[in-house]
């Protein structure tokens, strides 16, 4: 894609025409063909465009999942406006920095989520559209280099920070998840993922431009109606986190209404090598993909795994998407084979920057290329791993330690479901790994620990085991380190 109107919405609106008559998206409240969704979409971005939002204007998306929120995102990119999403679950302080951050024109709400809303602006609410006429308008269509977005993205400590994505980055991702993943006309995607994460928005997107159904349920919370969803849509594709999916097939329903279910797609946070033996046995026709990405780079490798591959292999994240580079910078030497350094990407996914944030640039490295922060290695094969964070790094007497290492091995000790490996400060090594498990049933700690010895250098294995009942994470399965800490004390 160069240069002219944008790619993107060159994919979508044609997808709009071939597929008019098709059902395009459906939630609890209504469903669209695609006929009616393209009227829709130019209903309200004819409404944006006399309230006033114009090209650049950065406008915030405070709605749950719902065919709304895929309305307003497509009516605001075709007009050349900047899309905010915003948690509408998000806390009043998180609300407040990214309002500060970007200073939106407008937000806009739905009548579930506007009395949530904090945001002292313009607000717009997007209730449901009728199909009724209205005046013409026209607008430039925006080019491959427009903003088309801007993400917030945090850690476990760090404030919100704003991911900018144009028109070409978007349209990038999409086309890495279709040059290994078959989306059809036939797909039937069922997508409990917040929109506000890419994750989720680009699972959307890629139906849409498929010519696909997708259906939306607001949160992996609401077990019953996701489970009567896969019965009574006949549900095929399913992206889900780890946790999520372990939540599910613990309920003893997952396998009696999923028999239209054929592929899986897993991301945010590892999946464990058990628990893609559970998928194996259980749902033994269903493809399973997983794939690495962060929101500044999104689906940059995929990797199908299968029943035959090996533990090691099952822990892979797979090969470089189609618009995707990938080089490790260890500490010392070069990229070399089995060689542990932070994992670098460049291609047409990648951001363009950090909103408001000139310290942060694009490309950061060495050669142009972005700096993840995620250590890796490649193996003989070609095949990528991902070991740990810069950031979470165990220094125990000047020793690098993978705390995602151990918790990866814990994991696989009979009755550890999750497990996660700190450092707690210590007077004489500086810091020691602490491991804090969540049991399946109850174990021996000192077994436990006995197992750990076996299998790791002595500095990295834990001087402590403390079981919690949960490993806290986000809405996109991602550990919030800092709220672990406070559960398990770190100093």
């Amino acid at each position: 894609m160069t240069g002219g109107r944008s790619g993107l919405l060159t994919a979508l609106f044609s997808s709009f025409d071939r597929h008019g008559a098709g059902r395009a998206l459906l939630d609890s409240d209504q469903q669209l063909s695609y006929a009616e969704f393209n009227r829709i979409v130019a209903l309200f971005a004819g409404q944006l465009l006399r309230q006033g939002i114009r090209v650049e204007s950065r406008v915030g998306l405070f709605l749950e999942n719902s065919v709304r929120y895929l309305v307003a995102y497509v009516a605001l990119i075709r007009i050349g406006a900047v899309v905010v999403p915003v948690d509408f679950q998000a806390t009043e302080r998180v609300q407040g920095e990214i309002f500060a951050d970007c200073d939106p024109a407008a937000l806009i709400v739905s009548p579930l989520t506007q009395r949530r809303c904090t945001f002292p602006g313009p607000q717009i609410c997007l209730d449901r559209i009728q199909t009724t006429n209205e005046p013409e308008w026209s607008t430039p269509w925006p080019g491959d280099e427009a903003l088309a977005s801007i993400l917030y993205t945090t850690g476990s400590t760090d404030r919100a920070k704003g991911v900018m994505l144009t028109h070409r980055n978007v349209a990038a991702s999409l086309e890495n998840i279709l040059s290994v993943i078959p989306y059809r006309q036939t797909t039937r995607e069922l997508i409990a993922l917040p929109l506000t994460h890419s994750f989720g928005l680009n699972q959307a997107l890629v139906n849409l431009v498929s010519g696909g159904t997708v259906v939306f349920v607001n949160g992996f919370g609401r077990v019953g109606s996701i489970l009567k969803l896969f019965q009574t849509e006949q549900i095929g594709s399913f992206p889900c986190t780890p946790t999520s999916l372990r939540l599910l097939i613990d309920t003893n329903r997952f396998d009696r209404v999923t028999g239209s279910l054929n592929r899986l797609i897993v991301n945010s946070s590892p999946l464990p090598v058990e628990l893609s033996r559970v998928i194996f046995s259980k749902f033994p026709a269903v493809q399973l993909f997983v794939y690495y990405g962060l929101t500044e780079a999104s689906r940059a490798t995929f990797h199908q795994l299968k029943a035959e591959m090996t533990d090691l292999e099952l822990t892979s994240v797979g090969y470089p998407s189609r618009h995707t580079h990938i080089a490790f910078l260890p500490e010392e030497g070069i990229d070399a084979v089995g060689d542990e350094g932070e994992l670098l990407i460049s291609g047409e996914a990648v951001c363009s920057g950090y909103w408001n944030d000139s310290t942060r640039a694009k490309r950061d490295a060495p050669g142009g290329w972005f700096r993840t922060g995620d250590l890796g290695h490649r193996d003989s094969a070609g095949r990528l791993f991902i070991t740990g964070r810069l950031k979470d790094q165990i220094n125990v007497g000047g020793q690098k330690v993978s705390g995602a290492e151990i918790g990866r091995l814990a994991e696989s000790f009979p009755g550890v479901r999750e497990a996660a490996a700190l450092g707690r400060a210590d007077s004489i090594l500086g810091e020691v790994p602490i491991l804090a498990i969540v049991q399946e049933r109850e174990i021996d700690r000192q077994q436990l620990i006995d197992f750990l010895v076996a299998r790791l250098e002595s500095y990295k294995v834990p001087r402590d085991v403390v079981v919690v009942d949960r490993l806290p994470r986000s809405e996109t399965g991602k550990l919030l380190r800092r709220e672990l800490e406070g559960l398990i004390g770190k100093g």
